[in-house]
């Protein structure tokens, strides 16, 4: 089962995402266009199963939170 959202996004939106919510001020450099290409597959089989997933921003968002929590 490809375990993925709806919505489709890149490496790059994700990196970008997950450094906004950081506030990370470190510059991300992509070396070929071709890098940063959306890396998910079908969601239709997981669709099916009528599972209320949470929106992949608040996942990302809950995961940054506890990994502070454990290096503080």
């Amino acid at each position: 089962i490809n375990l993925v959202h709806d919505d489709k996004n890149t490496l790059k939106d994700l990196i970008f995402l997950i450094k906004n919510l950081s506030f990370s001020k470190s510059n991300v450099i992509i070396q070929k266009k071709t890098m940063g290409l959306s890396y998910s597959g079908c969601c239709e089989k997981l669709k099916s199963y009528q599972i209320n997933l949470e929106p992949l921003e608040k996942g990302i968002e809950r995961c940054l939170k506890s990994w502070k929590k454990s290096y503080n």
